[in-house]
């Protein structure tokens, strides 16, 4: 779970550190299982709006398998 935000973090921030990702990963493992569930997901982002742009190519994507306008709404 860890590399796969690993990997759509370093599309935004290509020179991130591992660091770096370990620390986002336990601000979106809200809580604190060690997964990020759909709800750390949404919580995060409610409590860290400006995150939204690093995730907004990847909600815009055809395959995403959320819902996109629904997600926004719940984010709203």
């Amino acid at each position: 779970m860890k590399e796969e935000l690993a990997d759509i973090l370093r599309q935004a921030i290509p020179d991130l550190n591992e660091d770096e990702v370990h620390g986002l990963f336990d601000l979106f493992d809200t809580d604190k299982d060690g997964r990020i569930s759909r709800d750390d997901f949404l919580c995060c982002l409610r409590k860290n709006p400006l995150l939204i742009a690093l995730f907004s190519p990847r909600l815009l994507e055809k395959d995403f398998p959320i819902a996109r306008d629904r997600m926004v709404e719940e984010i709203v």
